[in-house]
């Protein structure tokens, strides 16, 4: 009989050892779950940060290349005014020497 209670006994403190293991685990879990969801949410913060640099670095991307192409048209205006310009020198050089012919 008292080897039957002392059975019972270890069979019962083998069951509570497996209890508490189990929670023990079941507490590293919801930690790494915990840990999932923070690594997550700051990844996505990230992210989100990261988009929104993103799309400010493309409109700045945007706007240069807008001003660029300005800057070009406004290049060929000025070398299309230059050459009008050095062609009425040229103009105003024959009109003086005609003046003086005259």
């Amino acid at each position: 009989m008292l080897n039957k209670t002392i059975s019972t006994l270890q069979t019962e403190r083998k069951k509570l050892q497996e209890v508490l293991q189990a929670a023990s685990y079941k507490k590293e879990l919801d930690s790494a779950r915990s840990k999932i969801k923070e690594l997550q949410r700051q990844f996505q913060l990230e992210a989100n940060q990261t988009k929104g640099q993103l799309l400010l670095l493309k409109q700045q991307v945007g706007i240069l290349q807008k001003k660029e192409k300005d800057a070009v048209r406004k290049d060929i205006d000025i070398d299309k005014k230059l050459k009008t310009l050095e062609e009425l020198e040229v103009d105003v050089v024959e009109l003086k020497q005609k003046n003086r012919e005259l």
